[in-house]
């Protein structure tokens, strides 16, 4: 069937064999949801000396979704770059500035962001988005995932933050990242 038209439209079956152009006509088969309660598992990532912090990482509604393939839509001058919101008492405690690049480290890789000092995180946690590519932030996360949809764990990643040595990221274009730091809204201090 498939060869001939296509594409079928779920649901197909005896009472529809070439599929329905809606999926839920009169309701929904078993209900508005099935809700399954699952034991709490708590994670395996635990913070400590080397790794003191607490990364966490998430999106913004002007970029959900909206950069995964190209990066070519308007949104993207709504969000310059990916930074590292840290604690005031974090960032002293680590001598960092408002707008430094910092490196953050973990034990699966690092990368480098600018520092956002803010109050908006608790002390011990660290927070950023991961919308654009050179910023890397899925680099320092680990490859623990839900056991049940085995989706990744991004929002739970021991880690230490400080100066960087060398160009951030390591970047091969120098260009790019000369430019990054001086258009940037959170440049380091000259």
């Amino acid at each position: 069937m498939l060869e001939k038209v296509g594409s079928v439209q779920w649901p197909c079956n005896d009472a529809s064999p070439d599929g329905m152009p809606i999926m839920h006509v009169n309701g929904f088969t078993r209900g508005k949801g099935k809700f399954v309660i699952t034991e709490y598992l708590p994670t395996d990532e635990r913070t400590g000396p080397r790794f003191p912090l607490l990364l966490t990482t998430g999106r913004i509604l002007s970029q959900y979704n909206v950069g995964a393939q190209t990066r070519r839509t308007e949104n993207s001058r709504w969000h310059e770059e990916d930074v590292l919101e840290i604690h005031p008492h974090d960032a002293e405690v680590r001598g960092v500035r408002d707008g430094d690049w910092v490196r953050v480290q973990s034990r699966a890789g690092e990368t480098t962001l600018h520092a956002k000092i803010t109050e908006r995180v608790a002390p011990g946690v660290v927070y950023t988005t991961f919308h654009h590519p050179l910023t890397q932030a899925n680099v320092v996360t680990t490859d623990n995932s839900d056991w049940a949809t085995n989706c990744p764990e991004y929002k739970v990643t021991a880690v230490q933050v400080s100066p960087p040595t060398g160009r951030p990221n390591g970047r091969s274009n120098i260009a790019n990242w000369l430019r990054t730091a001086v258009e940037s809204p959170y440049r380091p201090a000259l």
